[in-house]
């Protein structure tokens, strides 16, 4: 059932679909990226306050655990967990 609705859309059951989304799961390598940040984010939180983190060690860590990951993408993510904690 799912090979013949993805060729309605253009996709053969022969193709590659890793980045093809089903059911709202991620591909693996976002699941990766996400994941990574995750983990930084909580040794972030750990270690703020002991001393000053800079963002060039933090894009370290992250690429350490997931190695592409982009620096503008690790960027906005922390920003974005930055301004939840803040309100």
């Amino acid at each position: 059932m799912l090979a013949s609705g993805l060729s309605l859309i253009g996709c053969s059951s022969n193709e590659d679909r890793s980045g093809f989304r089903v059911n709202g799961m991620l591909p693996n390598h976002e699941r990766n990226e996400r994941a990574a940040v995750a983990s930084v984010w909580r040794w972030y939180c750990r270690n703020r306050d002991s001393r000053d983190v800079p963002f060039s060690e933090i894009v370290k860590r992250v690429q350490a655990r997931c190695s592409g990951a982009d620096v503008e993408w690790i960027k906005s993510e922390f920003e974005k967990r930055l301004r939840r904690v803040r309100r």
